[in-house]
């Protein structure tokens, strides 16, 4: 059962700062390598759940991570951090200033400074006007051009081309992996390190579908909440 965001008190035991999530969601969308998803896992055990991931409490992870939503609500949002299973549409790094102004366009809340929950922050940020800049340039990289006339097609496909974003973090091929694959990954990734600390034969893994985001993305050394490309404070 989902959390009711206006009447459920929201969950305890996570850190609970949007700049911890957002970097979070930014190494996960870099976390290619071994060397990258365990700074990954040590920096989610350490910042942001202060204590090991296990098959216990790994779903109410991924759920905090997700906002409280279920799948069936994931899919119909057009602004996913996540994704399911469509291109990126963002990255909180390289889209970093577009966000912190829509913002202060929008809330007039200034997030060099702000204290907002994750969840707070993914709310305001879902519901941004979609005339907003960034919104736009989101609807670029994911609308299913197969679902407009022929005469609009030139020009989304143009405008995609132009806000594409790089093939590390995503971009048009990228397929986001899916929540099980993430927990799978996170959990296999850790019985691993278990395993070569007991000085067992490491287990071979087949393919990659990364601690955060598939085959993606690791930012930055573990610890460093600042992430390049945000404003300040992100």
């Amino acid at each position: 059962m989902s959390t009711c965001y206006l009447a459920d008190a929201l969950p305890q035991g996570f850190e609970t700062d949007f700049r911890a999530w957002v970097t979070y969601d930014n190494m996960a969308a870099r976390a290619k390598t071994p060397e990258a998803q365990d700074a990954l896992l040590d920096y989610a055990q350490r910042v942001l759940i202060h204590g090991p991931l296990t098959p216990a409490n790994i779903d109410d992870f991924m759920d905090f991570y997700r906002c409280g939503e279920v799948e069936q609500e994931r899919e119909k949002l057009n602004l996913e951090v996540f994704g399911s299973g469509g291109p990126r549409g963002f990255d909180f790094a390289i889209d970093g200033a577009l966000i912190w102004a829509a913002f202060l366009q929008t809330y007039r809340i200034d997030l060099h400074t702000a204290r907002l929950h994750w969840w707070d922050f993914m709310a305001l940020f879902r519901n941004l006007p979609e005339d907003c800049r960034i919104c736009r340039i989101i609807d670029y990289r994911t609308h299913d051009l197969n679902t407009l006339p022929k005469e609009s097609r030139a020009e989304f496909e143009k405008y995609r081309r132009v806000y594409a974003l790089p093939a590390d973090v995503g971009g048009e091929a990228h397929r986001y992996a899916s929540w099980n694959d993430r927990k799978a990954a996170i959990l296999a990734r850790k019985q691993e390190l278990e395993r070569q600390k007991a000085g067992a034969v490491p287990v071979l893994r087949e393919g990659n579908a990364g601690l955060g985001d598939g085959d993606r993305p690791c930012r930055r050394p573990v610890g460093e909440v600042q992430e390049p490309g945000l404003p300040k404070g992100i």
